[in-house]
């Protein structure tokens, strides 16, 4: 039961392999002008009447619901401020006050929030069950205001439960992402062609792939004990992954990620888009995607666990960059 698993916790603070240091295209600049200089707000989730009606019945359920609201809100209430450096400040506010925000006329607010759709539709964050190309979730930085919502930036996120890990994840790949994009600004500003500036950012991410790779061979690969699959054992693990690697709880996980220890590499479960959904292999120091085992996007495979497949990609991905 999730109320258990989070007693547990302390309740404390494509078959292709992609990266993150891949993503080179030329994308279009922030609205830097507007999320410098603002807070950052963050929306905590609420109670959704529908949901609560739906469980009525439903007593464990309804308990789950509500102690996972609490959880994250909690989480985020400490991680945010902690974690969050490309703002002056943090603030938060009920997701409810979204509507009033978005509706502001002349005034843009910068928001963080958690997100699910299905087929284009939102939906709540609790209940997102595994359903396939059909459903994705992310942490969305958007700059609402005067009708539109104005999507900045949507980092992937888990399907199912956010951990500590996953919003610390959230929080440091939105502003990598923040930096690198004011980097190519700063650039492109001072006269440097586009096309330079990408010849440049294909370089680097070529670099930047053998260094994932190295680290990926030479750290300690963190398995949640609960992601695997009951059929693949730690000697077929041997088998697929030469490579350090313990199976743990997912405690260990959040207090690697928690601590940025150096030792460590961790799998999680994220959803990027329909086509990208699938275990992320991610540096437990930096919260960096090393390499993404995209398994189950559209015309992919629709396993929940960690099997075989995933581990052979991850393999195959260091094997492809070794220098």
């Amino acid at each position: 039961m999730f109320l258990k698993r989070l007693l547990f916790l302390g309740l404390a603070l494509c078959l292709h392999a992609t990266t993150a240091s891949a993503q080179f295209a030329f994308y279009h600049f922030f609205s830097f002008d507007v999320i410098r200089p603002q807070p950052l707000v963050v929306l905590l989730q609420e109670e959704n009447p529908k949901e609560l009606r739906k469980l009525a019945d439903k007593p464990q359920e309804l308990a789950d619901y509500k102690a996972y609201i609490a959880y994250y809100n909690k989480q985020i209430q400490l991680l945010a401020p902690q974690y969050w450096k490309f703002s002056p400040s943090v603030e938060f506010r009920p997701e409810s006050a979204l509507k009033e925000i978005r509706a502001a006329k002349g005034k843009r607010t910068v928001v963080l929030r958690y997100e699910t759709h299905t087929n284009g539709a939102s939906t709540g964050g609790y209940n997102s069950v595994f359903m396939g190309s059909r459903k994705v979730a992310s942490m969305e930085l958007t700059t609402p205001g005067s009708g539109d919502q104005n999507l900045e930036w949507s980092c992937p996120a888990p399907l199912d439960l956010m951990y500590p890990s996953d919003i610390i994840f959230a929080l440091k790949n939105i502003q990598l992402m923040l930096e690198k994009d004011l980097k190519r600004k700063t650039r492109y500003d001072a006269g440097v062609p586009r096309r330079d500036i990408e010849q440049q950012e294909r370089a680097d991410a070529l670099v930047a792939n053998q260094a994932d790779a190295a680290l990926i061979r030479t750290r300690t690969l963190l398995i949640a004990e609960a992601d695997l699959s009951p059929k693949l054992t730690a000697e077929d693990i041997k088998q697929l992954y030469p490579y350090p690697f313990q199976v743990v709880p997912r405690a260990t996980i959040e207090a690697a990620v928690q601590a940025a220890d150096t030792r460590y590499t961790y799998v999680r479960r994220m959803s990027q888009s329909v086509e990208v959904i699938g275990p992320y292999l991610i540096d437990a120091a930096t919260s960096r995607t090393l390499a993404i085992a995209n398994t189950s996007g559209v015309g992919g495979s629709k396993h929940e666990l960690l099997n075989k497949d995933d581990f052979k990609i991850f393999t195959a991905y260091v094997r492809k960059h070794e220098q």
